[in-house]
C-alpha cells in the first residue's frame, strides 16, 4: 500500500518537478542505509522519499511536531518514523540525544534504512532575520 501511495505521490510531484536519480544501485542493496541529505527544504524530503520507495523503505527521523499531526500520524507510524522532541538551546537534553542516537543505531542494526535531515528551518523568502539589528539577504 505504501509503495502504491508513494508512486501516486511521485506522479503528482512530477507535474511540478523534474527529478533525475543518479546511482540508484545504492538504493537497490539489501544493506541498511543511513541517508543524510545536506540541506533543509520544503519539497526535497517529499521528493526524496518517493524516489527511495521505488527501491526500499526508509524510516524518517522527524520532529514530534510533525509526527503528531493528526492528518499524517498514521502514515508516519506505518513508515516507522522516529519522533524527536523539539530541542532548543534552552532545553538541550543530552539524554534525549543519546536516546535518539540509540534508536537510530538499533533501527540500522535491525536492517531498516534511516533518513536524517539536518535541523533548522526552511524559509520561504529571500531574507532571514538573524537578530533584531542584523538582516541577512
Amino acid at each position: 500500500m505504501i509503495k502504491f501511495l508513494a508512486a501516486f505521490y511521485r506522479l503528482c510531484l512530477s507535474l511540478r518537478y523534474r527529478v533525475t536519480l543518479h546511482n540508484a544501485e545504492i538504493l537497490r542493496t539489501d544493506a541498511p542505509l543511513l541517508i543524510l541529505p545536506s540541506h533543509q527544504a520544503l519539497a526535497d524530503p517529499q521528493i526524496l522519499f518517493t524516489q527511495i520507495f521505488r527501491y526500499r523503505t526508509a524510516s524518517p527521523v522527524m520532529t514530534e511536531l510533525y509526527y503528531n499531526l493528526l492528518v499524517f500520524r498514521h502514515v508516519f507510524r506505518v513508515l516507522d518514523a522516529v519522533p524527536v522532541p523539539v530541542i532548543n538551546s534552552a532545553q538541550h537534553n543530552r539524554n534525549q540525544l543519546k536516546a535518539l542516537s540509540r534508536n537510530i543505531t538499533n533501527a540500522l542494526r535491525e536492517g531498516h534504512s534511516v533518513v536524517l535531515y539536518p535541523s533548522g528551518r526552511s524559509e520561504e523568502h529571500t531574507s532571514e532575520l538573524q537578530s533584531p539589528d542584523h538582516l541577512v539577504c
